[in-house]
């Protein structure tokens, strides 16, 4: 079963300014999070080494541990055509402040796995985010949020690296259509949403609220021997102010409940 230990807490989903985030974070009892470098303060151009040491020292003083950074990336993520280099310009820096701040985990978007139309590029990006995991020694969790998971994890099973692994969504488990189950035996990260759908639209709610069944989820994941980080996000505007540590409290609730059997 995994760890309370590894819940962690998606930045972003704050929607405040980094250290009002972090403050946050550490007042809803986290210990690790996860950081986005696409968005905010954390873009590694304009994070200078000076600021680099004083967000060590903060986090030092928090009680926190920066367990992630992701360059979470819109639509098709590296495999956008247009936007491809100047992305995977960006992943660099991204893994190259992760080996600064001695952070283990990346997160990057590449789109498209299972389209033939966007599937060539696609595996071409994996492939050279492959050689960047080897390079900065920080192991990369990949998504695809448009692609099919299947085709995802076919792909990371014909290349075989090590440093290389799956973000697993928990909302490609709402409505039933348990479509995340592809990527469970290549899990590196873990991100924990809750949705109800609605027809082809999925609108998140609290955590235990909507379609996602945790405790499968959790199982699964225990079946596996899986120790990496479940990170919990709320992208929704307007998020309850509370709702990463509601979340927390949920988790929580699930492991000890499953522990005690």
């Amino acid at each position: 079963m995994p760890s309370s230990a590894g819940l962690a807490a998606w930045l972003d989903s704050y929607q405040r300014a980094l250290r009002d985030a972090l403050d946050a974070s550490a007042r809803d009892g986290f210990r690790r999070i996860h950081a986005n470098t696409v968005t905010g303060a954390l873009d590694p151009a304009e994070f200078s080494h000076t600021a680099r040491r004083h967000l060590s020292r903060h986090l030092l003083g928090l009680g926190l541990t920066l367990d992630g950074l992701a360059a979470d990336f819109d639509g098709l993520g590296l495999a956008d055509p247009r936007l491809a280099e100047q992305r995977l310009d960006h992943l660099r820096a991204t893994l190259e402040l992760a080996r600064e701040l001695r952070t283990p985990l990346a997160l990057v978007n590449i789109g498209g796995f299972g389209d033939p139309r966007s599937e060539p590029l696609a595996i071409e990006l994996l492939e050279q985010t492959a050689e960047l995991a080897d390079r900065f020694g920080v192991r990369i969790a990949v998504r695809d949020p448009i692609g099919a998971s299947a085709a995802l994890a076919g792909q990371l099973g014909r290349l075989g690296a090590p440093q290389l692994a799956a973000t697993v969504d928990s909302l490609r488990a709402a409505g039933g259509a348990d479509e995340a189950a592809a990527l469970l035996d290549h899990a590196g990260i873990v991100l924990l949403r809750d949705a109800r759908r609605h027809g082809s639209r999925l609108e998140e709610t609290a955590y235990g609220a909507g379609d996602v069944d945790f405790r499968g989820l959790l199982e699964a994941l225990r079946s596996r021997e899986y120790s990496g980080p479940l990170v919990l996000r709320r992208d929704a505007s307007g998020a309850a102010v509370d709702a990463l540590r509601q979340g927390r409290e949920y988790l929580e609730f699930l492991m000890a409940e499953r522990a005690a059997r």
